[in-house]
């Protein structure tokens, strides 16, 4: 008689969470303001001025943002509080930096809105594969948004996990 195969993977009281599914879908633009140096190399606040009026800020409708300045120059701070001042309004999210700056602030912004009580007394699994722009910071940050909330944290995959947090069952009871 042949035993009957058992998924045990399937059958856990594990809850999964894919990383990805916390990164926010959407266009990211980087504002160089190197392309708005007085010959690549100084600021003049007459020229950033005139280029604040001109520019169509309504690009950024809707957008994830970093404002920085890829060459070495000096630019001073009311430059950037310029910027901001401009594309504020219209940006999803703005940050001063660059991209993966930008990508951590999102992350985040998005681990921020996320009711953490559906996560109460349950085991988390968290996988391992991913393909986002800074896993150790995205690790990171999950686990200290779940470990107040979980039974236990996990990472990997199912059928090979390293064990993260496992509450301490004494302890909570008290």
């Amino acid at each position: 008689m042949q035993e009957k195969i058992i998924n045990k993977i399937a059958n856990s009281n594990l809850t999964t969470i894919p990383i990805e599914d916390f990164i926010e879908k959407g266009e990211r633009i980087f504002f160089d303001v190197k392309d708005i140096l007085y010959q690549g190399i100084i600021i003049r606040e007459k020229d950033i001025r005139d280029f604040l009026k001109k520019h169509n800020w309504n690009r950024y409708q809707g957008t994830f943002v970093a404002v920085d300045c890829s060459v070495d120059a000096i630019i001073p701070p009311w430059v950037y509080m310029l910027i901001a001042s401009e594309i504020e309004s219209f940006a999803k999210v703005l940050v001063k930096g660059n991209l993966k700056d930008l990508e951590k602030k999102i992350y985040e912004k998005k681990l921020e809105s996320i009711h953490w009580e559906e996560y109460k007394h349950k085991k988390i699994l968290i996988k391992g594969c991913n393909t986002i722009y800074d896993a150790d910071h995205a690790f990171f940050e999950l686990t200290k948004k779940l470990k107040p909330f979980v039974h236990s944290i996990f990472y990997g995959e199912a059928c090979s996990n390293v064990p993260i947090y496992k509450r301490n069952i004494i302890a909570t009871q008290n």
